[in-house]
């Protein structure tokens, strides 16, 4: 396998992670919106951190991509 090859396959293994953490996003967000009048504090702070959590991996996998785009880019 040559190192193009590999990045572009680390390139869609990137995305299909942040599809999936996009999705747990949006589904953490539902959750706490059907729920919003049954939650107390403590179900409100996981949900919460839950979602930064999940935000900030989506924010190192965003910055992955764009530095295997940039490094694909000086191969070609």
């Amino acid at each position: 396998m040559s190192k193009k090859e590999r990045i572009k396959s680390m390139f869609d293994l990137l995305k299909s992670l942040l599809m999936a953490f996009l999705f747990g996003v949006f589904g953490i967000i539902s959750y706490a919106f059907i729920h919003a009048k049954e939650l107390n504090a403590i179900e409100l702070v996981v949900i919460l951190f839950a979602a930064l959590i999940n935000m900030l991996i989506i924010s190192v996998i965003a910055k992955n991509i764009i530095y295997k785009l940039d490094e694909l880019e000086r191969i070609d």
